[in-house]
């Protein structure tokens, strides 16, 4: 079984992790430092070994409880509850994420969204926020 380390520091909003590249690379790494197949890595983590497969190859980001099994077997802690918090940590770049960056790393997250319907999702979220911030209301489609 693998091991982890009982001192877990929670991850910052600048961490790579929540990138899906890096993710992907830390998974498929640590799986074969471990000399894991992929049905071993999925066991420990506590998923299924296709939805393990689905992470690695990139095909579908994971869901909030398939993404903290992931930290948990990485060894690091990562608490999606609070996502201002995330970024609390001393080194000179944290910084808490913004609004639209939390948002995005929700709907990023859901599995019931294609990759392209999440980055849909997300850019009309990001407009129609940076209008309101400014004071403004979103422009409705003129009407027929």
């Amino acid at each position: 079984m693998a091991h982890v380390s009982k001192s877990r520091q929670p991850i910052p909003a600048t961490t790579p992790l929540l990138d899906a590249e890096h993710l992907i690379a830390r998974v498929k790494g640590r799986r074969r430092s471990l000399g894991f197949s992929l049905r071993d890595a999925a066991d420990a983590i506590g998923v299924s070994a296709a939805t393990l497969s689905r992470v690695e190859s990139g095909d579908r980001l994971p869901g909030r409880e398939t993404l903290l099994r992931i930290a948990h077997w990485l060894g690091v802690r990562l608490d999606l509850s609070e996502p201002r918090r995330m970024g609390h940590h001393s080194g000179p770049s944290a910084r808490p994420l913004t609004t639209v960056e939390a948002v995005e790393l929700h709907v990023r997250a859901d599995r019931d969204l294609a990759p392209a319907q999440a980055e849909a999702l997300s850019e009309i979220f990001r407009i129609t926020y940076a209008q309101f911030k400014a004071g403004g209301r979103p422009r409705r489609p003129a009407s027929r």
